[in-house]
């Protein structure tokens, strides 16, 4: 007897397919009769089994995989699910006409070793490979040439996705250089331009180069570094400010480019002249896809709309103006790129147009400066097939704009699959204190599924409550300002003392690719001396919790592999004096000397390591840090400065005004030490610390680092995936009735 399910015709079962898993569509109906089978066919040909859970995994890969390997096209592979796929590929002509892979969220070190066993395989010729991690273990130019030459050198479409980490090819000097003619295709994130002269000799033959740039243009000679064949170049530039010169360099590195796609931001006026751009084209361009968003050095400077938009008769486009700082936003009509990142004020225009499919193409949107949601409506609403929507909320002076009556309720969005609203309501209730024996520290969050979990876990509210009460306690203070301090935090300070001293016992070697290898040394001496030193600093009751500890705190100055250090190390250590007030070695007698002299130490020891052993800022996606390094000290820095202090958020960039304040305060001491090492306009190297100087009053910018940091540092899963987690930092959700403290008895804090 026919089952109901059977007698619907094949439409109706596909378009329930449509709403299933792929995992589960194999799992389900494979095997049943000839006509289910020939029905799914599509289902054999294109094989993911992320998030299938672990049974149906076991099931499709042991049962159903080896009757269909032969048949699949595409294949998408997780890191997490590798070891499996290790043993499969190693079988002669298992998937001899797969003609695509996709690998996810792998570190270049398991990959290398995965390629080994790709051979043979006379069909296979693209690969992409998304969310990439790039290690230490390898340069990374003998990597990426481990990539290009997989499968024999087949693959003539290589692509690393926007997520993946940034290529540094000149760490690939004393190599010989190998040549891979194979290659039509490389997508791929570089640090600089001197990277993309770089793969001149490696892929010669390359006809579609689409690049994203991490750092600033370094000044290049083109010489006869020319790709010859090249003629679709695709560059996302959207980290510094680029000039026309840039522009000029980029659009002489083929003699025959065609088809040409730029997403820039700048100060250069040149750029958003029309005459100007059109000039530099080649004769030989037949598509034109332009964006920029131009931001004036000046903002008095006069700008004139209609000037503009008469200099770009003969190139469509489209354009927003924010009146408030004299930004523009400026594409040629159908946008193009698949990212779109966006300060919320541009949603002015995009508000009154509607069903416009200039946004179609758009998958990856990043909408940030948001004061009310309903300001990010009029842009989503043209942008109907993003697949991951990021909002960020800031705290900023009042728009001085004229009402835009925007949609009321998003447009349905069918195919989002990530949706991050960067605000977090800040509750005055203290987290619990529940000490409980050590464990060592382990990394939990193995992926971003796992982020929503972080976010109800009671690290995470105990850690942001720890965060708001340290801020509130500092309010209206200077580092010099005497107050209590117990014994115990007095030697904690002198344990950063004594790691200080090891600097002296670790000289540098002299500088390497990234960094000096003598940080190595120095923090193979943390970790043989820090078990001994939390002895020494602690009272012998709280022996016990130094296996916890000692995690955080070996984890707080940096990776001694990597040779970087940035905001996830900082995050370390703060989880580290968290520990300390959970078992209450610190408490709210501590709450003041913790900032303005505990972690006032620990700034200038991390300074002395960074300067010393020329520490990288850590990874390069969501990390943000607002001086390459560090985010805590302008959040609990800006508390200090208070609205009637000595001086206002505008004059904190300006040497007069910082200079003999700077050893008072922690923001203005960051600012002193950005300016000790960087060189160039403030407003260039720093300019997001440059926009928030234009804030009016010091609680706005006070308020704006408190979400900004919950939304760019602890709500990203590059960071998240680091944090440690033991018993006193605890994974497990937030029961539903409230905690009573941090400490046992709240702390006293001055209320902003």
């Amino acid at each position: 007897m026919r089952s109901r399910l059977e007698i619907l015709p094949d439409e109706m079962l596909l378009e329930i397919c449509r709403y299933l898993h792929s995992g589960d569509v194999l799992y389900s109906f494979f095997g049943l009769n000839s006509r289910f089978n020939q029905m799914t066919t599509f289902y054999w040909q294109h094989v993911s089994l992320h998030r299938t859970c672990y049974l149906k995994f076991l099931h499709i890969f042991t049962k159903i995989l080896p009757q269909i390997s032969s048949s699949i096209r595409s294949l998408v592979i997780f890191e997490i699910e590798s070891p499996l796929y290790f043993q499969s590929f190693s079988k002669i002509h298992s998937y001899e006409n797969l003609e695509k892979l996709t690998l996810v969220n792998w570190t270049d070190e398991k990959l290398f070793l995965f390629l080994e066993t790709l051979h043979n395989m006379r069909n296979f010729h693209r690969i992409i490979i998304q969310a990439l991690d790039l290690t230490e273990s390898m340069k990374n130019g003998c990597f990426l040439e481990k990539v290009l030459s997989a499968n024999e050198n087949r693959l003539t479409h290589v692509m690393f996705d926007h997520e993946s980490d940034a290529f540094c090819l000149t760490d690939n000097d004393k190599c010989n250089t190998n040549v891979y003619r194979n290659i039509l295709q490389l997508d791929i994130e570089l640090q600089t331009t001197k990277d993309l002269f770089r793969l001149y000799r490696m892929i010669p033959n390359v006809e579609k180069l689409h690049i994203t740039f991490k750092r600033p243009w370094t000044k290049v000679i083109c010489n006869q570094q020319q790709f010859f064949y090249l003629k679709e170049l695709s560059v996302y530039a959207m980290s510094w400010f680029s000039t026309v010169e840039d522009l000029k360099t980029l659009l002489r590195i083929s003699p025959v480019l065609e088809n040409l796609s730029f997403v820039l931001v700048s100060h250069d006026y040149s750029l958003i002249d029309g005459q100007c751009v059109s000039a530099l084209l080649p004769l030989t361009t037949k598509t034109f896809h332009y964006s920029i968003c131009y931001q004036p050095s000046d903002l008095n400077a006069d700008l004139n709309c209609e000037t503009i938009l008469q200099t770009w008769k003969s190139i469509p486009i489209a354009y927003s103006i924010c009146e408030n700082d004299k930004r523009i936003f400026l594409h040629t009509t159908n946008y193009q790129c698949n990212r779109l990142s966006l300060r919320s004020l541009f949603h002015k225009n995009m508000s009154v147009q509607k069903d416009s499919h200039v946004y179609n193409k758009v998958r990856h949107i990043h909408i940030y400066d948001t004061i009310a949601l309903a300001e990010v409506f009029g842009i989503v609403q043209q942008c109907k097939f993003v697949l991951d929507l990021i909002i960020s909320m800031r705290t900023l002076p009042p728009r001085n704009q004229v009402p835009v009556k925007t949609p009321k309720v998003l447009p349905y969005l069918d195919r989002l699959d990530f949706l991050s609203i960067q605000d977090h309501n800040m509750s005055d209730s203290k987290s619990e204190a529940n000490p409980t024996p050590s464990q060592k520290p382990i990394p939990k969050i193995k992926d971003i599924s796992l982020m929503k979990a972080w976010k109800e876990s009671k690290a995470y509210r105990e850690y942001t409550l720890f965060v708001q009460s340290l801020n509130r306690s500092v309010h209206g203070r200077k580092n010099s300002d005497s107050v209590p301090i117990s014994s115990t935090l007095d030697k904690l300070i002198n344990l950063l003392n004594q790691l200080d001293s090891f600097i002296d016992q670790c000289p540098p070697k002299g500088r390497s690719r990234f960094g000096d290898a003598a940080y190595r040394d120095w923090h193979a001496k943390l970790e043989q001396e820090s078990e001994r030193l939390l002895k020494e600093a602690l009272l012998e009751q709280y022996h016990q919790y130094i296996e916890e500890l000692n995690g955080y705190l070996c984890d707080s100055f940096g990776n001694s592999t990597r040779l970087d250090y940035g905001t996830g190390h900082e995050l370390a250590f703060a989880l580290f004096i968290l520990c300390l007030c959970k078992i209450e070695a610190l408490t709210e007698q501590d709450s003041q000397a913790i900032v303005l002299k505990l972690f006032a130490r620990y700034l200038d020891l991390c300074r002395r390591l960074q300067r010393t052993y020329y520490l990288e800022p850590a990874g390069s996606k969501g990390q943000w840090c607002l001086d390459d390094y560090q985010f805590l000290p302008f959040l609990w820095g800006s508390s200090q400065l208070t609205d009637d202090g000595p001086i206002e958020p505008k004059q904190a960039i300006d040497e007069r005004f910082y200079r003999d304040l700077s050893n008072d305060y922690l923001y203005l001491g960051a600012i002193k030490y950005i300016n000790e090492v960087k060189t160039g306009p403030f407003f260039e190297h720093s300019s997001t610390l440059y926009d928030i100087s234009n804030v009016a009053h010091w609680s706005k910018v006070n308020q704006g680092m408190l979400k900004m940091y919950y939304g760019e540092v602890l709500d990203k899963f590059p960071i998240a995936q680091h944090i440690l987690f033991g018993n006193l930092i605890s994974f497990d959700p937030v029961p539903k009735s409230s905690g009573e403290g941090l400490f046992k008895k709240p702390a006293p804090v001055v209320s902003q």
